[in-house]
């Protein structure tokens, strides 16, 4: 996906033209990574062998999926990453029951003493340290968190129903997130092992254990698919899998459904709030999917309309190595605050997208750059204006 900046049909990359995106708004990561990957090409007869901890043993689904991996170098992004997947029936077949899983192996320093746990109302699950030591990161360690932003989408015909999207909405429609939070282990028996075929996968990926057995709430004494759920915690430390389901729905052939999720890593003063920092991400994190990124790293400063275009004075200036720059826009619009070097050359782009009318400022954090004299540019309707900065280290 591209972002259309020139009015050009197709794309014509360039830092004054267009630009790789993520298909949700003007928004311009700090990186991006695309990836595609499928099983259908030339291999269409052939069956998927197994391995090391791994599933196969089966046919190929006739599947493309396009991964898109990106993240914000801006404050209080700088621990987040967001995944998106766009997930394509390619082949001539109906898929029934389908579910799709994350899958997480996160060791954190010393991977036999994790645990995992879930919050089945805002769908993340954590994988952190099961005690305050950990023999890598010592007292304190970190968690690492991941939360479904956005599920497999299903029709239901019901005017109630409103599948909420990032910049938009879709009515009769209703959208599946995490149904169940499941593991498995590295070693054990074979019903709570990687699995290595197909079966015992898809068993995970229902909420069972790898057998096809149900999972049952010690707490409650009843059949759950979210083992380690709220009010369950995990008391068995060990090298654990942590995955997160999503399903069942049917995919028809040609049919696309979008999944995207938010990876946080979190240290506080123990493992616990560890665990709590990095939900606390989540939550940031989905708060701005769902608005579309909108004015990411750009604070509005008042509420009320400016009366014409500004561009103030950076403060501090001089500056090391964070300095903040304030507008003022009068009028709804496209929007650019580029930076440039001293002999011309744009270095960095903090502003690129539609803005509603206010007075804004955001921050430039220079560390990867020199002492020396830079240039920053409000770009604006027919507006322009540039001031000088210094960056002294």
């Amino acid at each position: 996906p591209y972002v259309e900046v020139n009015n050009i049909p197709g794309y014509q990359p360039g830092w004054n033209s267009d630009r790789p995106g993520i298909g949700i708004g003007f928004t311009r990561p700090s990186e991006i990574l695309f990836v595609a990957f499928m099983d259908y090409k030339d291999c269409t007869g052939d069956t998927h062998q197994s391995e090391i901890g791994l599933p196969g043993g089966t046919l190929p689904l006739g599947v493309e999926i396009q991964q898109l991996a990106y993240m914000f170098n801006v404050a209080g992004f700088q621990d987040i990453i967001f995944t998106s997947y766009k997930v394509i029936n390619k082949s001539a077949r109906t898929w029934d029951s389908t579910y799709i899983t994350l899958v997480n192996d996160g060791d954190l320093g010393e991977p036999y003493d994790d645990a995992i746990g879930c919050d089945t109302i805002k769908n993340y699950a954590y994988t952190f340290n099961a005690d305050n030591l950990d023999p890598v990161y010592g007292t304190a360690p970190p968690s690492v968190a991941y939360r479904m932003l956005q599920g497999p989408v299903i029709y239901t015909g019901n005017v109630n129903d409103t599948a909420k999207l990032p910049c938009s909405n879709l009515i009769r429609y209703r959208m599946i997130k995490m149904t169940g939070h499941n593991k498995f282990l590295n070693g054990g028996g074979n019903c709570v092992i990687d699995p290595d075929n197909a079966v015992s996968a898809y068993n995970f990926m229902r909420g069972l254990d790898g057998c096809g057995d149900p999972i049952i709430n010690p707490n409650t004494g009843q059949p759950t698919t979210y083992i380690n759920g709220n009010g369950w915690a995990d008391s068995s430390p060990g090298d654990k899998r942590n995955i997160m389901n999503s399903g069942p729905f049917t995919m028809n052939s040609g049919d696309t459904q979008r999944v995207a999720y938010v990876y946080a890593v979190g240290r506080g003063s123990s493992n616990v709030q560890s665990v709590l920092l990095a939900a606390e991400l989540l939550e940031r994190a989905n708060e701005k999917y769902f608005d579309c990124f909108n004015l990411i790293g750009i604070a509005p400063i008042v509420n009320t309309v400016p009366a014409s275009y500004s561009l103030s004075q950076n403060y501090p200036n001089p500056f090391n190595p964070v300095t903040n720059i304030r507008f003022d826009i009068p009028f709804s619009g496209f929007v650019k605050v580029a930076l440039y070097d001293a002999i011309g050359r744009v270095i960095s782009v903090l502003v690129n997208s539609e803005m509603p009318a206010g007075s804004y400022k955001v921050d430039w954090n220079a560390s990867n750059y020199p002492s020396g004299v830079y240039f920053y540019r409000l770009s604006a309707g027919e507006f322009s204006e540039t001031k000088k900065m210094v960056l002294v280290k």
